[in-house]
C-alpha cells in the first residue's frame, strides 16, 4: 500500500506475451493490496502486470514497476532432465538467487540446487531407480536491502526416458546371484514424455 497519499483503490493490467496491456482488477478498498490471477497458464508465455493508484478524487497515479512471471520449460533426455527459464528482472534490487525446487513422485517439495542471478539453465541427474515421476519449479530470490521478495515459475513436471544397458561382460558360478546371467537391463522401461 502507498501510505503518504489520500487512496481509494488500486487497478491492476496484465500483458500476456507482449500482446499489449489490459485492465485485469479494480481493487475494492485501499487495503486490498494481493490478487491472484486463475485465468491465465502461466507455463504458456510470459505474464507482465502493473499496477496504477487511485485517490478519493479519482485522480489516476502513474504505473508501477512492472511484474513478470518466470516461464520455466522443461526437457527429458537419458537420465537427464534440462531446465530452462526466463530470468527475473523487475526488482530494483534485482535478484540474488535461483533456488531450483524438486518433487519426486508426488512428494515434499525440496530445495535441489542454488544458482547464480546469471544462470537460466539446469540439467539435474540425480534419480533414483524406484522414482519415474519428477516435478521442478524455479523460485527466485531478492537482493538484500529491498523487501526480501520471493517469486516462483510455472511447474513443469517430466518422466524420466527409458535407458538400456547392455554389460560387457559377466561371471557365472563365481558369487552367487551376481552377474550369472549375460542379458540387457532396462532402467525406466515403459515410461515416455
Amino acid at each position: 500500500p502507498m501510505p503518504e497519499w489520500d487512496k481509494d483503490h488500486y487497478t491492476i493490467y496484465r500483458n500476456i506475451g507482449n500482446t499489449g496491456w489490459l485492465k485485469l482488477y479494480s481493487t475494492r478498498s485501499p487495503y486490498e493490496t494481493s490478487y491472484t490471477d486463475k485465468d491465465i497458464n502461466a507455463g504458456d508465455t510470459n505474464v507482465f502486470y502493473k499496477i496504477t493508484p487511485t485517490d478519493n478524487c479519482y485522480n489516476t497515479g502513474g504505473f508501477s514497476n512492472e511484474g513478470k512471471t518466470i516461464l520455466l520449460r522443461g526437457a527429458s533426455g537419458k537420465l537427464m532432465h534440462t531446465l530452462r527459464w526466463s530470468t527475473y528482472h523487475t526488482w530494483l534490487a534485482g535478484v540474488l538467487q535461483y533456488d531450483i525446487i524438486k518433487t519426486e513422485d508426488e512428494g515434499a517439495p525440496y530445495i535441489l540446487a542454488t544458482v547464480g542471478a546469471g544462470d537460466s539453465v539446469y540439467v539435474d541427474t540425480t534419480f533414483t531407480s524406484s522414482i519415474h515421476h519428477y516435478c521442478y519449479y524455479i523460485q527466485a530470490h531478492e537482493n538484500a536491502g529491498s523487501h526480501d521478495a520471493i517469486a516462483n515459475s510455472n511447474i513443469v513436471c517430466r518422466l524420466l526416458l527409458a535407458k538400456d544397458m547392455i554389460p560387457n561382460a559377466f561371471s557365472p558360478r563365481s558369487s552367487p546371484n551376481l552377474n550369472d546371467v549375460f542379458k540387457p537391463y532396462e532402467l525406466y522401461f515403459g515410461n515416455s514424455d
